[in-house]
C-alpha cells in the first residue's frame, strides 16, 4: 500500500487547499465579468435599437426605402465600433433596408430564430451577437382600443471581438493570481516542513536505532515549543529503556543460572522416574504374566471338571447325586465366569481391549443373549419381559459378542438381586449422522435396590454397593466396571436410577453402525396378517411389548388385563388365535388349566406361556387344549416360530436349496494358505464358470500376463510378491489393467479399508468371507442380474461333528456356517488347520526366541487367516488381538494373549490327536 510521509502531507494540505480556493473564486469573478459584460453590450444595443425603430415606422409606413437606407447607413457610419450591419426586414421577411449590402438575412435567421422573432432576442454565435427586435405600429379606435399593427423586423449584427478580449485578459489575470498563490503556499509550506517535518524524521531516525538496540541513542538537536518537549520526552524514555534493559539482561543472566540448577534436578528426577517407569512396568508385566499363567493353570483343570461333570450327567444318576453334580457344574461355571472378567480386567487396566466392527444381527444377538438368561429368571418365577421397538433397523455393524456380555452382566444382576417380581428391558434407538445408530438399552428390577451411599461406590473395581452382597450373592464386583468401560469404548455410556427396596434401571448407551448391506433376521410372518387375536399378559409391560410386535406383523390385536376379560371377550367375539400369560405359582396351576379347557371351546388355537422351564406344565396345558407351551420371555423369533405357518418362518431352521445360475466368467483367486483359497475358490466355484488360483503374487501376476480376468481376489500378506505389489504390476499389463481387484485379509484394523482403496484396490473384504459381500462385488462388476438368493440345508452338527465334547473349543456351526453349510468342506479345512498347527506353533516359538517380531508377525497373520475360515472363535479371537496389538506393540508386552495363544493351540492339537483317524478317513 502507498505510504504518503509526512512532507507529502504538508505540502498537500497547503498547496491543494490553495489551488481550490484560487479556482474557484477565479473562475467565479472571470464568470461574473463576462456577464456583466454581455448585460452591458444588450443594453447599449437595445438602446440603439429604440429610436431605431420609431424611425423605422414611418418609412414602412410611406414604404420610404431609401429614407430607411440613408437612416441605416448614417446610424452605421456613427456605431461602426459596435455594430457590424443593420437590417429592416418587411413582415414577410424580405430584406427592406440594409447598412452593408454584402448580408444574406436568410443566413442570419435560423429555424429557432425566425419561430421566436415575435419577441426580442439576444442571441451570441462564435463571431457575432444577433439583436432582432418586431417593430410595430400603435393606432387607437374611437372607443380608446389599441390596435398594435407588426410592420417589420429589425436585425442587429454586433461586432464581439471587443468583448472576446477582454475575455482572454481576464483568464491570463486569473491564471496569473492563481499562480502566485500557488507559490506563495509553496514558500510557506516549505517554511513548515523545515520546522515540522524535519525534527520528526530526527526522532523517527532514533527511535529505529533505539529499536536496533543503540540503547545509548538520545537526541541532542534543539527545537521550538511542542516539538522540543516531544524532543525531552523522548530521551525521558530512552534513558528509561536503557536502564529497563540493564535489568532485564541482569534477570536473564540470574534465570539462566536457577534454570540450568533446576535442569540437572529435572536430570535426576528422569533418570529416577524412568528407574520407576521400568520397575512399574516390570510389575506389570510380572502382573500380566501371573493373570496369564493362573488363568492358564485354572482354566485347564476346570475345563476338565466341567467337561467330565458334564458326561456324567449324562449317565443314570439319583435324584441326589444330579443335584450335587449341577452345583460342581454351576460352581465350576461361576469360577470360570470370574477368571473371564479379571483377565477382562486387565486388557482394560492395559487399554488393550479391542471393539470390532463386524456386520451382525440385532435381534439375533439380544434374543441370545436372553435365551441363557432366560432359565435363571424362570427357576426364581420372575416375569422376564422384552419390548424392542418394532422399526429399529436390525442389521448393524458392531461388536456382537461385547454388547451380549455387557447385557447379559446387567440383565443377569437384575435376575440376580431380584427375589420376586419382575425384569422389564426396553430398547430403543436414534439415528446419528455419518449412518450411525445410537441404541438405548433400560433394564428395570424390582429388586433390593440400592441406597444413595452405596451408589457412590457402585462402579469400582472388586466392590459391590454392599459388602454383604458378596456373601449373599456372590461374584467379584468386576462385572459393571468391564461393562461400563466397553459401553464407554463403544462411544456410550452406562448410568442407572435406583432406590433401597423399590428396585433399579440401567440404562446402557451405545452407538454402532447401519450396515449397508442389510440382511434382516427380523421374522415377519406373512400368513398372519389380519388374523384375529386375543392377548392377556396381567403384567403391563409385557403386555404392550407382545402387543406392538404382533401389530407389526398386521394383526388385529384385542388385549385383557384379567382372566374374567380374557374369558368374556372369548365367548363373544371371535378369534383366531389366543395367546396367554400364566403366572405360575402353586394356587394357581388348576385355574390356569381350567382357563384354558374353557378357552379352547371358543378360541381354536390357544398358545400359552410360563415363567417356568417345567417341561411337564407343558404337557399339562397342551392337554388341557393348547396348541403349544413355551418359557418366557417374548422373543420375536420364537414366538414367530410358534404361532405362524408360513414356510419363510420354517424354513429358517432348514431352508431349501434353490438352483444357482452360474456366472460365465473368469475370476482368479490369489492366497498363499492352502485353506483359505479351497474355500474361496469353491465359494466363487458355484458363483462363476472358471476359477483359477494362485499361490503367491508372482504366479498371479504370471497368469495376469497371459490371460484376461474379470474379477481378481488378492490376498495381500504372501511370500515372493504381496498382494499390493502384485496389484500395482498387474494394472501395468496389458490384458488386465482395469480389471477389478478385490483386496482379501485378515487384518481389521481401523483405516486398512481406507488404505486398501487408496492403493488401487477396487473393494476390500475381511477373514472370513462374507458370501453376502462376495456376490455383491460379483453382481455389481460382472452380473448383469443379481444371482438368485439361495442357502443349503443346514446340517445339524451333532450328525456330523462330536460338539459336545469340544464344545468352547470348536464351533462346528460356525465352521458349517463360514464354509456355506458345505459340512464336507468345513471338515476338511477344520483337518487341513489342526494337521498345520504343531509346525505353527514350533515355526512361533521359534520367532520368539529369537525375537524376530516381523517374523512373528507373518506367521500369526497367517495363522489368523487359517483361522477366520473354521470354527475355532477362542483361536482366532486372541490372534486378531495379538495381530492387532503388534501393530503398535512389541512381543514382550503381549505376554498374557501369547500364553493363551499357545494355550488354544495345544487344545486343538490334543482334540486333533483325540480324533485324528476320524478327521483323515473323512478326509
Amino acid at each position: 500500500m502507498f505510504k504518503i510521509s509526512l512532507r507529502d502531507w504538508v505540502i498537500l494540505l497547503t498547496i491543494l487547499p490553495t489551488t481550490v480556493i484560487g479556482l474557484s473564486l477565479a473562475g467565479f469573478f472571470t464568470f461574473s465579468r463576462i456577464s456583466d459584460l454581455e448585460a452591458s453590450l444588450f443594453y447599449r444595443v437595445n438602446a440603439i435599437s429604440q429610436p431605431l425603430k420609431i424611425s423605422a415606422q414611418s418609412g414602412l409606413r410611406n414604404n420610404n426605402v431609401r429614407f430607411l437606407d440613408e437612416l441605416l447607413k448614417d446610424l452605421q457610419v456613427n456605431q461602426n465600433d459596435l455594430l457590424d450591419n443593420m437590417l429592416i426586414l418587411s413582415e414577410g421577411l424580405e430584406t427592406v433596408a440594409v447598412s452593408r449590402q454584402d448580408v444574406d438575412s436568410s443566413v442570419l435567421l435560423t429555424e429557432e430564430i425566425r419561430s421566436n422573432l415575435a419577441n426580442t432576442q439576444f442571441v451570441a454565435f462564435e463571431d457575432y451577437y444577433l439583436f432582432t427586435s418586431p417593430i410595430t405600429y400603435n393606432q387607437y379606435t374611437v372607443d380608446g382600443q389599441r390596435d398594435t399593427q407588426l410592420m417589420g423586423y429589425l436585425l442587429l449584427v454586433v461586432d464581439r471581438t471587443d468583448i472576446t478580449m477582454h475575455e482572454q485578459s481576464l483568464y491570463i489575470v486569473s491564471f496569473l493570481i492563481i499562480l502566485m498563490s500557488v507559490l506563495l503556499s509553496g514558500v510557506f509550506a516549505n517554511r513548515l516542513i523545515n520546522r515540522i517535518a524535519i525534527p520528526v524524521q530526527q526522532m523517527n531516525l532514533a527511535i529505529d536505532r533505539m529499536r536496533n538496540g543503540l540503547y545509548d541513542t538520545q537526541i541532542d538537536s534543539f527545537y521550538k515549543g511542542e516539538l522540543e518537549e516531544l524532543r525531552k520526552g523522548l530521551n525521558i524514555l530512552f534513558f528509561s529503556l536503557r536502564d529497563y534493559h540493564n535489568d532485564l539482561d541482569r534477570n536473564i543472566d540470574q534465570a539462566t543460572t536457577d534454570l540450568r540448577e533446576s535442569l540437572e534436578q529435572f536430570e535426576i528426577q528422569n533418570v529416577e522416574l524412568d528407574m520407576a517407569k521400568r520397575r512399574a512396568q516390570e510389575a506389570s508385566r510380572v502382573k500380566s504374566e501371573f493373570l496369564a499363567n493362573m488363568s492358564h493353570e485354572l482354566r485347564t483343570p476346570l475345563n476338565g471338571v466341567i467337561g467330565f461333570t458334564r458326561q456324567v450327567l449324562k449317565t443314570p444318576l439319583s435324584s441326589t447325586q444330579r443335584d450335587y453334580l449341577s452345583t460342581i457344574e454351576r460352581s465350576a461355571n461361576g469360577l470360570l465366569t470370574i477368571i473371564n472378567d479379571i483377565l477382562d480386567f486387565s486388557k482394560l487396566d492395559s487399554n488393550r481391549l479391542v471393539i470390532e466392527n463386524i456386520p451382525l444381527a440385532f435381534n439375533a444377538t439380544i434374543e441370545e443373549a436372553l435365551t441363557l438368561l432366560a432359565p435363571s429368571a424362570n427357576e426364581k418365577n420372575l416375569d422376564l419381559s422384552l419390548r424392542i421397538n418394532p422399526n429399529l433397523p436390525d442389521s448393524l455393524i458392531g461388536d456382537a459378542m461385547r454388547i451380549q456380555q455387557v447385557l447379559t452382566n446387567l440383565i443377569g444382576n437384575a435376575i440376580k438381586f431380584t427375589d420376586s417380581g419382575s425384569v422389564e428391558i426396553d430398547i430403543d434407538y436414534k439415528i446419528l449422522e455419518d449412518s450411525n445408530i445410537q441404541l438405548v438399552v433400560a433394564v428395570k428390577d424390582t429388586g433390593i435396590g440400592i441406597n444413595t451411599q452405596q451408589q457412590e461406590n457402585l462402579f469400582e473395581a472388586f466392590g459391590q454397593a454392599d459388602n454383604s452382597i458378596t456373601r449373599m450373592y456372590g461374584g467379584t464386583g468386576l462385572g459393571l466396571v468391564i461393562s461400563k468401560r466397553i459401553a464407554q469404548e463403544m462411544n456410550g455410556d452406562i448410568r442407572f436410577e435406583s432406590r433401597a427396596e423399590h428396585g433399579t434401571t440401567f440404562w446402557f448407551e451405545w452407538q454402532c453402525q447401519l450396515n449397508p448391506l442389510p440382511i434382516d433376521s427380523k421374522p415377519y410372518p406373512a400368513d398372519l396378517k389380519d388374523k384375529q387375536v386375543i392377548l392377556y399378559d396381567p403384567l403391563p409391560h409385557c403386555r404392550l411389548a407382545v402387543e406392538e410386535l404382533l401389530k407389526f406383523w398386521k394383526m388385529q390385536v384385542t388385549t385383557v388385563s384379567s382372566n374374567e376379560d380374557l374369558l368374556k371377550q372369548g365367548e363373544q367375539l371371535s378369534f383366531d388365535i389366543a395367546i396367554v400369560s400364566v403366572h405360575i405359582n402353586e394356587s394357581q396351576i388348576d385355574d390356569s388349566l381350567r382357563l384354558i379347557q374353557n378357552l379352547s371351546q371358543h378360541i381354536p388355537e390357544i398358545y400359552v406361556a410360563v415363567n417356568s422351564n417345567a417341561a411337564n406344565l407343558s404337557e399339562a396345558f397342551i392337554s388341557a387344549g393348547a396348541i403349544n407351551c413355551f418359557s418366557k420371555p417374548y422373543l420375536a423369533n420364537k414366538l414367530a416360530q410358534q404361532i405362524s405357518k408360513d414356510d419363510k418362518i420354517v424354513a429358517q431352521s432348514s431352508p431349501r436349496a434353490l438352483p444357482l445360475k452360474k456366472l460365465d466368467i473368469k475370476v482368479l483367486a490369489v492366497d498363499d494358505n492352502e485353506a483359505n483359497l479351497k474355500l474361496i475358490s469353491t465359494l466363487l466355484g458355484e458363483l462363476v464358470e472358471t476359477v483359477v488360483t494362485a499361490n503367491n503374487g508372482k504366479e498371479a501376476l504370471d497368469l495376469a500376463s497371459k490371460e484376461r480376468f474379470v474379477f481378481i481376489f488378492m490376498d495381500i500378506q504372501m511370500p515372493i510378491m504381496d498382494g499390493i505389489t502384485a496389484m500395482e504390476k498387474i494394472r501395468l499389463t496389458t490384458l488386465n489393467s482395469d480389471t477389478p481387484v478385490v483386496a482379501v485379509t485378515a487384518h481389521a484394523l481401523q483405516g486398512e479399508k481406507d488404505k486398501m482403496l487408496e492403493k488401487g484396490f477396487f473393494g476390500y473384504m475381511t477373514k472370513p468371507i462374507d458370501e453376502t459381500l462376495l456376490k455383491h462385488y460379483l453382481y455389481e462388476h460382472g452380473m448383469s442380474e443379481p444371482a438368485p438368493v439361495f442357502s443349503r440345508p443346514e446340517v445339524a452338527p451333532q450328525e456330523t461333528f462330536p460338539i459336545g465334547k469340544f464344545k468352547g473349543i470348536i464351533d462346528w456351526s460356525l465352521a458349517i456356517e463360514r464354509s456355506g453349510n458345505r459340512p464336507e468342506l468345513a471338515k476338511e479345512m477344520l483337518s487341513m488347520l489342526l494337521k498345520s498347527l504343531p509346525d505353527t506353533k514350533a515355526a512361533l516359538q521359534n520367532q520368539l526366541d529369537s525375537n524376530d517380531q516381523q517374523g512373528f508377525v507373518q506367521v500369526i497373520h497367517k495363522l489368523n487367516g487359517a483361522c477366520c475360515y473354521n470354527g475355532v472363535p477362542r483361536l482366532e479371537k486372541v490372534c486378531r488381538e495379538i495381530e492387532t496389538h503388534l501393530s503398535e506393540q512389541t512381543l514382550d508386552s503381549i505376554e498374557p494373549e501369547l500364553l493363551e495363544m499357545f494355550d488354544e493351540i495345544d487344545k486343538l492339537i490334543q482334540i486333533s490327536e483325540e480324533m485324528g483317524e476320524s478327521l483323515s478317513g473323512e478326509s
